[in-house]
């Protein structure tokens, strides 16, 4: 499991776009007390996220286990919370923009495949 820096946080939590580049480009230049503050309030933040991403998560998990396609086991929450973990650290390597952009290609392919279906016929 990694562990996450401030500068990590301030990509994980969700942050409007100029915000967040700015807090990554800003913040070494803050002063000790800022820093503080500030990363007492996007820990706090995180741990929010995390519980409810996993409790998210942990409900999906019962669904597929009430469908049958997922076996029943004592641990659900555990891997919930490992789930959340990996897709943080995801968010954190860039992983899961690349992931999204292949699916954005991958959806605008199968429209135009869709397209050029109906224009054919």
């Amino acid at each position: 499991m990694k562990s996450f820096t401030i500068k990590d946080l301030f990509k994980i939590i969700p942050f409007e776009v100029d915000e967040r580049n700015e807090l990554l480009a800003e913040y070494d230049s803050y002063s000790d007390a800022l820093k503080f503050e500030m990363q007492r309030i996007c820990w706090s933040a995180y741990r929010e996220l995390v519980d409810q991403q996993t409790e998210l998560k942990y409900q999906k998990l019962m669904m597929e286990v009430e469908s049958g396609t997922r076996p029943l086991v004592a641990d659900l929450m555990d891997e919930a919370r490992l789930e959340v973990q990996q897709d943080m650290e995801d968010v954190v390597s860039g992983k899961r923009e690349e992931v999204q952009q292949m699916e954005d290609i991958r959806t605008k392919l199968q429209q135009l495949i869709q397209e050029s279906k109906k224009v054919v016929k």
